[in-house]
């Protein structure tokens, strides 16, 4: 369990590739909305804004899973599938 002063979540992306960087950080950024929801939805009976918006950047994210995947086009990244 996280020490109430240790960071729960860290991203570190080490490359000088932009594109590389955005597909590792918005794959991750991805399970971490999902997660997210899927975690409120257990706990809160009434949508709220919150949850929308999870929903509607992991919609955008999953729009674009081409984007998503290092290196460019590779079909076993893992990109998460849509749920």
């Amino acid at each position: 369990m996280p020490h109430h002063n240790q960071p729960r979540y860290k991203f570190s992306i080490a490359t000088n590739n932009n594109h590389e960087a955005i597909a590792k950080v918005g794959t991750e950024f991805l399970k971490l909305v999902k997660e997210a929801v899927a975690d409120h939805v257990k706990h809160v009976s009434t949508t709220c804004e919150l949850e929308e918006l999870g929903r509607d950047v992991a919609a955008a994210l999953e729009a674009h899973p081409e984007q998503l995947r290092w290196p460019k086009g590779d079909k076993s990244s893992s990109f998460p599938a849509k749920q």
